[in-house]
């Protein structure tokens, strides 16, 4: 994993665990899944490593977490469970990664 600077703040690349309880089963992700987080003044901050636009804010880790395994529900609601022809050509990559690296186990 690596350190980087993102808005004047020192951050971590960290494998994060995706286990989202998704309708019936748990959203998770295929393999890793990294994201950068660090802390700004009162706050843990989070943004994605691949581009799927996830930014998130929480006083608490805990909070974070939650915040971002959320967003991961609904990316995989309005992308992944879409029908192609209801999407543009950007979501439709979207569609494609999220179909490439998560998937929903059985609970």
């Amino acid at each position: 994993m690596a350190t980087r600077k993102i808005r004047n703040h020192l951050t971590d690349e960290v494998e994060f665990p995706v286990t989202v309880p998704y309708d019936s089963g748990v959203l998770r992700a295929k393999g890793s899944f990294v994201i950068w987080i660090w802390r700004e003044d009162e706050f843990y901050c989070a943004e994605d490593t691949i581009g799927l636009g996830i930014s998130e804010a929480a006083h608490t880790y805990d909070e974070l977490r939650a915040s971002i395994n959320d967003t991961l529900a609904v990316l995989w609601d309005e992308y992944a469970m879409a029908d192609d022809s209801d999407l543009s050509e950007g979501a439709i990559e979207t569609k494609g990664y999220m179909l490439a690296h998560f998937y929903v186990s059985k609970a």
